[in-house]
């Protein structure tokens, strides 16, 4: 099972920079990082390309933490800025466990999502794709560089993680997990530590927050949709940050 989460502080808030201002200093960070932008939506070979040609490049961090058996606390609070932590309930029964480990295990935990996804190239190379600054209003797409850093198959739990390369504005680590609960309840949970890479990340990091927040809650609502056999889901969440406090919300 997994260690004790650093606690939420309810109702707190985290502080508003403007959005805009903060994607225009990304876009002009484009020749000094390993992102890559789109004016249009990025083809399937497109995302394959850039995925298979990082596979070569280093992480930039060295936390290490998101693995199967959970996040260590100490290496998180040492570590990270902001701590996510999503979990939806899926279901219940063989059938949903199976579909939900199959969608998760092919890295189709953003299947059905207009502006959102992660693609896994056979080298381990992976991105992951958003629509900036707004679903609403997608003025760019953004690729993103990671890497697979962990894939477990068990019984009634299984787990895939990736963690940011060189070149990433963001450095961090995300795991994703599928449980089947002894009483048949399905669950997907998504845990992402990170921190601003660099010092054009680290000055957007802050501005960043509801952008990651919104990316991974997408990413709950794909697999609730796409996985869930019966019920109502019920969804939980809660973020934590170093000095830029999120309440605690619903999904």
């Amino acid at each position: 099972s997994m260690p004790a989460m650093p606690s939420v502080a309810a109702g707190s808030r985290m502080p508003t920079a403007s959005p805009f201002r903060a994607y225009a200093l990304m876009l002009c960070a484009y020749h000094v990082a390993g992102t890559c932008f789109y004016i249009r939506r990025p083809s399937t070979a497109q995302m394959d390309a850039f995925a298979g040609s990082i596979s070569a490049r280093r992480h930039n961090h060295a936390l290490g933490s998101v693995r199967s058996d959970g996040v260590d606390s100490t290496d998180a609070n040492l570590y990270c800025s902001r701590l996510i932590v999503h979990t939806v309930h899926l279901g219940q029964g063989r059938r949903c466990w199976r579909r939900a480990r199959r969608l998760l295990l092919e890295w189709r935990m953003h299947e059905g999502s207009s502006w959102s996804a992660v693609h896994k190239h056979p080298t381990g190379g992976l991105v992951t794709l958003a629509a900036m600054p707004h679903p609403r209003l997608p003025l760019f797409w953004v690729l993103n560089p990671c890497r697979v850093v962990c894939r477990v198959d068990g019984r009634r739990q299984a787990s895939v993680g990736y963690a940011t390369l060189e070149g990433h504005l963001i450095a961090g680590e995300e795991r994703m997990s599928v449980r089947r609960g002894t009483s048949g309840d399905v669950t997907f949970e998504v845990l992402s530590l990170s921190r601003g890479a660099g010092p054009v990340g680290k000055l957007l990091f802050f501005a960043l927050g509801r952008t990651q927040d919104r990316f991974f809650r997408e990413q709950c609502r794909c697999m609730r949709e796409q996985a869930a056999d019966a019920g109502r889901p019920d969804a939980q969440a809660h973020t934590r940050g170093e000095g830029d406090p999120v309440a605690a919300g619903r999904g």
